[in-house]
């Protein structure tokens, strides 16, 4: 619904519940995390472009929005991820932040803030990125998706072989319930 003055009092309820209104001027740039409601809207006879990507910032609030992905009290039923692709997700922050932690020259403040997010995964991730957290202090590195493309092959995320890509998601229609750790 586009607003228009004067406002309803319906609408004016509406705005109320926003934390941020922002008016943005040409050439301004803007992020949302994905995991809240958001819009934007352009006016003007300018060119306008935008782009939408996921985006979680190193910070243990995001990373704890993130981990409650697919629960009923943190997103709406119709916003939710495919399962297998929120497993695929989990899999591949998993692997970027045990690559940025082991890198001797990162940044102090940044490594505080990915252990944090680290910390935020393994206390409040669902089951399987729980299970993906006790392979990594194993020294095991097993997924899902490379598993079913390779037969049941693991190996530890010590190799430095090229890992094999990733499966597409299958796009089956599926009735989801929540996670137990919802």
């Amino acid at each position: 619904r586009v607003f228009h003055l004067p406002l309803t009092p319906e609408e004016k309820g509406w705005i109320s519940r926003a934390k941020v209104i922002a008016l943005l001027r040409p050439g301004d740039v803007f992020v949302f995390s994905g995991g809240q409601p958001h819009t934007a809207l352009v006016v003007g006879d300018g060119i306008n472009v935008s782009a939408y990507e996921s985006l979680v910032p190193a910070h243990s609030d995001a990373m704890d929005l993130l981990v409650q992905s697919n629960c009923g009290k943190s997103h709406w039923k119709s916003c939710w991820m495919d399962d297998e692709d929120l497993d695929e997700l989990y899999e591949d922050v998993v692997d970027n932040l045990q690559k940025a932690l082991r890198e001797p020259d990162l940044d102090r403040r940044l490594r505080v803030r990915l252990q944090a997010c680290a910390r935020v995964m393994r206390e409040n991730g669902d089951d399987y990125c729980q299970e993906l957290w006790e392979q990594e202090d194993k020294g095991e590195r097993r997924r899902r998706r490379e598993e079913e493309d390779s037969g049941s092959e693991s190996y530890s995320s010590a190799d430095e072989g090229v890992r094999p890509a990733a499966k597409k998601a299958k796009a089956e229609p599926v009735g989801k319930q929540e996670p137990a750790s919802c």
